[in-house]
């Protein structure tokens, strides 16, 4: 499209190739465009609402009519119609274009992580997708819920945005936990699960002073006062390796919950009560600590590692966490 016209109804997106019109998308919802809208001191948003905001002298906010038509090589598709309602404050506002654009890049890096987070195999597309929608539903109502604070004057730019950041890496969390709810997986899938998981957030939840992923913390809290239990209680659990917490006696529930963060999901109980046994199997000497997916290496490598051992190890993997137990009660083996 030339430059030679302008539509006032139109709005318009830039860049090295030149000036295009923003076309509707049923992948990609309203609010994640929204910059293009209130940026009337650039060139992006329609210039019916630049005037209107010269026009209007009144605070009420604005209510906008969004019409969009989809087409394929000159075919037609369907249209769209979008209603909304703007604080005419946020209009040409540079501390809401701000924030709002940065809101919108994080919470698409972490859907990019969300994703990849979720590619297995044994996962299916389906619950990879509503996963993805999951997450950008509750993404689209904490935008929507800072509107009155961006349109004050003493917005605190660089708190609220810290404090958006940690609800959406909370909420990509929580969306990869409530998908592996509704999923059985063996044992190998979780281990690739969690590595993939951890390197994806690592990489992908930005740059905010205090912006931690919540999953991370909240385990690392539970080994942490499971290390200082006294050494009865650690015993306590230790006699519980390789039963269900649902079998387990009086005193080990309640250490084991005395240590559980209370973010835990419910579904999440019996695998760290499983967990919390097998870790008090060994000592409290953090020196000797290696991560999982290290030790697995160093065994690989360990030519003194019988097969038969490594085939044990290769199908305990395998298994799937089942209700009746047996993959937990094969673990202490």
């Amino acid at each position: 499209m030339t430059d030679s016209w302008t539509d006032p109804h139109v709005t318009y997106r830039y860049n090295a190739k030149g000036r295009f019109n923003w076309k509707p998308s049923a992948d990609e919802a309203i609010w994640r465009n929204l910059t293009d809208l209130i940026d009337t001191k650039g060139k992006r948003a329609p210039q019916i609402i630049a005037q209107y905001e010269k026009l209007d002298t009144s605070d009420r906010p604005m209510s906008l009519v969004i019409y969009g038509v989809q087409t394929n090589q000159a075919n037609y598709m369907r249209a769209q119609r979008h209603d909304l309602q703007i604080p005419k404050k946020l209009l040409g506002n540079e501390n809401a274009l701000r924030f709002i654009t940065e809101f919108v890049a994080q919470a698409e890096r972490l859907d990019r992580a969300l994703y990849k987070a979720l590619t297995l195999e044994e996962i299916p597309e389906e619950s990879r997708v509503q996963a993805r929608q999951r997450y950008y539903a509750v993404c689209e109502q904490i935008l929507w819920s800072q509107f009155d604070a961006l349109a004050q004057p003493g917005f605190d730019y660089a708190a609220n945005l810290t404090a958006a950041i940690s609800w959406q890496c909370r909420t990509a969390a929580e969306c990869v936990d409530w998908t592996l709810e509704q999923l059985t997986l063996c044992g190998r899938a979780m281990l690739q699960l969690w590595i993939i998981s951890k390197s994806a957030w690592k990489r992908n939840r930005g740059n905010q002073e205090g912006d931690e992923d919540m999953k991370e913390v909240d385990w690392s809290s539970f080994f942490q006062r499971l290390d200082t239990l006294p050494r009865g209680e650690r015993a306590s659990l230790k006699r519980e390796a390789g039963t269900m917490l649902s079998q387990a006696d009086g005193q080990a529930m309640r250490v084991f919950f005395q240590c559980l963060p209370f973010s835990i999901p419910q579904w999440q109980e019996e695998r760290a009560f499983a967990a919390a046994c097998l870790y008090c199997l060994w000592d409290t000497d953090e020196k000797r600590r290696q991560p999982l997916e290290q030790i697995f290496y160093q065994l690989g490598r360990d030519k003194e590692m019988s097969e038969s051992t490594g085939h044990r190890l290769e199908m305990l993997l395998d298994l799937q966490w089942d209700e009746d137990g047996f993959m937990l009660k094969s673990c202490p083996d």
